[in-house]
């Protein structure tokens, strides 16, 4: 406790703020199948972000939790700076930022493919879903918590969700 006080541990989790209340958790990392990455933003990330581009941000966590079943979610940059945060969690932003670092390197390394979503177990019923996106300000990071790991289908609908957040609704109508 007095550690804590004092800034040399973090604090402890606390329920409801979307964090595991159980010590030594560890988490399973796997990979799903590849889809399609985002290009091209009109978003700046942390401290410049353009209204517009936030309202559709809000309005994306109503999406995620009525179309795909999500308890939660946040999007940061690649350097750990948040645009949007409902889950509350530096040690999940820690973690989706490193899932998403190693997929950057293993695109440089690879064919130049972005890689679809990531996850890892979190608690006994939390996924994170980690989806590494491309913005003309540069990557952005989002992370989601559902109950379970999304399915190649489900997965591709979150990133074409994110798209439309980033390059703002279709010309013309709706997707």
């Amino acid at each position: 406790d007095l550690a804590q006080r004092g800034g040399m541990l973090e604090p402890k989790p606390q329920p409801g703020r979307g964090e595991s209340m159980e010590p030594g958790l560890s988490a399973e990392l796997t990979q799903v199948s590849p889809v399609e990455a985002a290009v091209a933003s009109s978003a700046t990330p942390s401290k410049c972000v353009k209204a517009p581009f936030m309202t559709r941000l809000e309005a994306f966590g109503s999406w995620l939790r009525n179309t795909v079943g999500a308890r939660c979610f946040f999007v940061i940059d690649r350097a750990g700076g948040v645009l949007i945060d409902e889950v509350r969690s530096q040690k999940l932003h820690r973690m989706a930022l490193t899932l998403a670092q190693a997929s950057y390197s293993a695109v440089r390394e690879s064919s130049g493919e972005m890689p679809g979503n990531l996850h890892a177990k979190i608690g006994p019923d939390s996924v994170l879903e980690v989806v590494p996106v491309l913005s003309s300000s540069g990557p952005l990071i989002l992370g989601i918590v559902f109950p379970r790991s999304l399915d190649a289908s489900q997965a591709a609908l979150v990133v074409r969700g994110m798209q439309e957040v980033i390059h703002g609704p279709p010309a013309g109508g709706t997707p």
